[in-house]
């Protein structure tokens, strides 16, 4: 495996936050697993929009990477004004057009996976990425995802819990709310997919999942979505990779089948897409 960190400021003339970064995992093509170019995996971390979760970034990506995906973390600006953090998403997805070759990584299949607040960054991308585009000079479709993976989503103006990645998001004007709220901006042009939360999450409603997914419906969006009985916001990976012993792994253990549900419906879905062409 290879490791490389590059701060975003580097790689474009945008004005971004000064101290956003991508961390890349990658692996060369090998002789004997013939599965190169590899599907590549952007890792949106959560934290409220206030900072970037350790837990949901290198132990995700270290375990997309052990599952055939080549991997991008994006340490994204927070307590920033909407859209930079999306405008990083928008940097970060065009940079691994341009570099996929050097990477290993798959053009064609450029999947998204985020946390709580990163998973309505990965959302709200999705909903905009036209207008990102247009503000960098690219062809849109540049920019569009493949497949989004959604782990307990910030989605709706309507919890007051979400208020508070909302208000990091837009430096308190309450007036971008409704253009933060990924259901009543959603439409049949979101990229297929996954969805999980718990029903104990007890930060972020896991009703917010439960209305998307009505909405996915309604639009005729590809999904799968899983609802867990137990567990706690920010479950992540639910292992010894992301909490120490105090932690219930006995009851949330039956959780930990997310990764494999997030894989099987991307992998099925290249494979739908290979057979199309």
């Amino acid at each position: 495996m290879k490791y490389t960190k590059i701060f975003l400021k580097d790689i474009t003339n945008l004005k971004i936050g000064s101290n956003s970064f991508i961390e890349i995992y990658s692996c060369d093509k090998n002789a004997e697993v013939n599965i190169d170019p590899r599907p590549t995996m952007v890792v949106c971390p959560g934290g409220g929009y206030a900072m970037c979760s350790y837990r949901e970034a290198e132990p995700i990506a270290l375990r997309y990477l052990s599952e055939g995906f080549n991997c991008i973390v994006l340490n994204y600006s927070t307590k920033t004004l909407f859209p930079i953090p999306q405008l990083e998403l928008a940097i970060t997805i065009d940079y691994i057009r341009n570099n996929c070759t050097k990477y290993n990584m798959s053009c064609d299949y450029i999947n998204i996976v985020g946390f709580s607040a990163g998973a309505h960054l990965a959302a709200s991308y999705s909903l905009y990425y036209k207008e990102y585009a247009e503000m960098m000079n690219v062809d849109f479709m540049i920019l569009k995802p493949f497949s989004l993976t959604l782990a307990y989503p910030v989605i709706s103006k309507k919890f007051a819990n979400n208020s508070g990645s909302f208000f990091n998001l837009s430096l308190g004007d309450e007036k971008l709310f409704d253009k933060f709220d990924i259901i009543e901006n959603l439409t049949s042009d979101f990229p297929p997919t996954y969805v999980w939360t718990t029903k104990k999450d007890g930060y972020i409603d896991p009703e917010n999942s439960i209305l998307l997914v009505e909405e996915f419906k309604k639009h005729k969006i590809k999904y799968k979505f899983t609802l867990f009985n137990e567990g706690i916001h920010g479950g992540s990976l639910f292992n010894h990779a992301v909490y120490d012993d105090s932690y219930n792994f006995e009851a949330t253990k039956e959780n930990k089948i997310w990764v494999y549900e997030s894989i099987d419906f991307i992998f099925n879905l290249i494979k739908e897409d290979k057979i199309g062409r």
